[in-house]
């Protein structure tokens, strides 16, 4: 699957309704990101896990 970049709102100084508009039309990468984020145990991640991933 291709994700093709659209111009951020926010960067590009448009208004707020633009703004809802673009993060309206992204809702389901948005809800899936979210779930994704509920799913994940942090508890069970190491501190060097962190680190690595920071200095990658």
């Amino acid at each position: 699957m291709v994700l093709k970049k659209a111009p951020s709102p926010v960067s590009s100084g448009r208004g707020q309704k633009e703004q809802l508009e673009y993060l309206y039309a992204r809702r389901s990468a948005i809800d899936s990101l979210i779930r994704s984020l509920q799913e994940y145990d942090l508890s069970r991640m190491q501190w060097s896990d962190f680190e690595k991933r920071k200095t990658a």
